[in-house]
């Protein structure tokens, strides 16, 4: 249960990371900490940190996955025939 638990803790932090990303989209501004990139850019990076960070103690290959995904997405139609 506990391992669920921090899985699913681990899962809420990246998920946060994506709306405060978000939020720096909506307001379109320099990042407080790191002002040479906007605050969208920083917190993907941040988002990107704690997935590979969690897939790592996973013992997940994400590189592998990352690389035999995108060769499976080249392969389908534009937009899976979908309009957005």
């Amino acid at each position: 249960l506990f391992e669920k638990l921090w899985n699913g803790n681990r899962h809420s932090l990246i998920m946060s990371e994506i709306v405060e990303s978000f939020e720096g989209l909506r307001k379109s501004k320099q990042d407080e900490h790191l002002p040479q990139f906007k605050s969208e850019a920083v917190e993907l990076a941040d988002a990107c940190i704690r997935i590979f960070d969690y897939s790592c103690a996973r013992g997940w290959r994400l590189a592998d996955a990352i690389t035999a995904k995108m060769k499976f997405n080249a392969s389908r139609p534009r937009m899976h025939g979908k309009k957005f």
